[in-house]
């Protein structure tokens, strides 16, 4: 799930190094097995700032979110790039003015792309690279006085007839109530519905590929377990949460959709669950103490997933094997700041979006995977 540098500084505080959980079986990384491994690609410049990305449904094309500037203010734009050639084939200024670009999903048909930004998205025609709507997010009730939550998280339902948008909970002044998913028809941007999380903040929605049911991850509070069958969705249950963690900073379901990876917040802990049961089965442990793990990629096999490990100016994309419970690569991204992750439909290739600091700088950077 991907967050911007303000949205983190709105998270939890620092949680203390987590203790391994007695009723659940936790599998240590042999940090040993693991061997440094430099992208073999040089990052491709896309624009001022990169944040969020997306891969059209055959890997061809790759969309990013821009965040630029010029005299009138803040601008939004979404660069599209060939992954072939590793060049810009165009950039796509969105109809948003002092808003900010984040996420970025593609539909099931490849046919659309919505862009998050603000407090609405934007839908691009990926046939000929131009936003054709804009759908705001309707009013989020909330006391006279406090403002309207971040727009956080996008995913779209598997038939592409609906968005769903994760929205953190009203603030004020050291307050913040609680977030929501906001449904939209694709179609027209009309509201079919909104359903309460129990978090103030919203970070991550996944489908279960039958399209029948949804998780939501959020901070504090967990996990959600939507029945999206319902209009609007219905919350089936909330998925138990360990003592003393303080919530989940993204998510990830396997290809059949029978497990569902959790980030255990501001820790080195990804929760392995059954999505049959809703239960935590074990532990996948990619550092002790704190880390600022990000983005879980499982590969199109299942066999393994890719986090990336966010640490201050050298993150790292960690690959876990998962059938021997290991980490068996770290691959440097060559970017300073990472905002998005994903994985070729071949599963030979990752891609990570994010940028440099001085100068701020965005690219594309491309990461063969030994298979």
């Amino acid at each position: 799930m991907h967050r911007s540098a303000l949205f983190r500084g709105l998270g939890a505080a620092l949680a203390a190094a987590l203790a391994v959980l007695g009723s659940t079986a936790a599998v240590p990384a042999a940090a040993s097995t693991a061997r440094p491994h430099a992208a073999a690609t040089n990052p491709v410049s896309v624009g001022p700032n990169a944040y969020g990305m997306a891969l059209g449904r055959d890997g061809s094309r790759a969309y990013i979110a821009i965040n630029g500037s010029d005299q009138a203010g803040q601008t939004a734009q979404v660069a599209v790039v060939d992954t072939a050639t590793r060049s810009v084939v165009t950039t796509v200024s969105l109809p948003l003015r002092n808003q900010w670009v984040s996420e970025v999903v593609v539909s099931h048909d490849g046919r659309r792309v919505y862009v998050l930004g603000g407090a609405a998205v934007t839908v691009l025609d990926a046939a000929t690279n131009t936003a054709v709507a804009t759908y705001p997010a309707p009013d989020q009730p909330r006391p006279a006085g406090w403002y309207q939550g971040s727009l956080r998280s996008v995913a779209l339902s598997q038939d592409d007839s609906a968005i769903y948008l994760g929205q953190d909970g009203p603030t004020a002044f050291r307050q913040q109530g609680n977030g929501r998913v906001v449904v939209l028809a694709a179609a027209t941007g009309a509201a079919i519905g909104t359903v309460p999380i129990a978090s103030p903040y919203v970070h991550g929605i996944a489908f279960e590929p039958d399209g029948r049911t949804a998780y939501v991850s959020g901070n504090p509070g967990g996990l959600t377990h939507l029945d999206v069958t319902a209009t609007p969705p219905t919350v089936v249950r909330t998925v138990p949460q360990p003592a003393g963690e303080n919530g989940s900073d993204g998510i990830a379901l396997s290809p059949d959709g029978r497990t569902l990876y959790s980030i255990v917040t501001n820790s080195g802990l990804i929760h392995v669950i059954d999505t049959g049961t809703d239960t935590i089965t074990s532990n996948l442990t990619f550092a002790t103490g704190f880390a600022d793990l990000r983005y879980p990629t499982p590969s199109p096999d299942g066999g393994s997933l890719y986090v990336v490990d966010d640490e201050v100016s050298n993150p790292t994309v960690l690959v876990f094997d998962l059938a021997s419970g290991t980490i068996t690569d770290t691959i440097d991204p060559l970017i300073e700041d990472v905002w998005g992750l994903a994985q070729a439909p071949d599963g030979g290739t990752l891609y990570a979006s994010g940028a440099d600091f001085q100068p701020a700088t965005g690219f594309l950077s491309t990461l063969p995977l030994d298979r």
